[in-house]
């Protein structure tokens, strides 16, 4: 993942795992270089422990097929509510 940020300027991430894209370039996924969870740590996404990132990866739709990294759908997906 790589953008530019209006605080932090341009920053770029390799490999961020179980990316699931819900807004543009707004997503949740793995964040394996950091462990405060719960705080703000991201540049608008959630980030979340790798090990929950792969459940709730594997558990929405749409399914990968093996051997894809990614899948686009203009259907219904599943939903996921924020609470704070």
């Amino acid at each position: 993942m790589n953008a530019t940020d209006p605080i932090d300027g341009f920053y770029e991430v390799e490999e961020v795992p179980w990316t699931l894209y819900y807004h543009g370039g707004y997503a949740l996924h793995g964040a394996y270089w950091h462990t405060d969870f719960g705080k703000v740590r991201s540049h608008g996404c959630t980030n979340i422990a790798p090990v929950d990132a792969r459940w709730l990866y594997y558990w929405s739709e749409p399914e990968v097929p093996a051997a894809w990294h990614a899948v686009r759908f203009q259907r219904e997906t599943t939903w996921i509510q924020f609470t704070s």
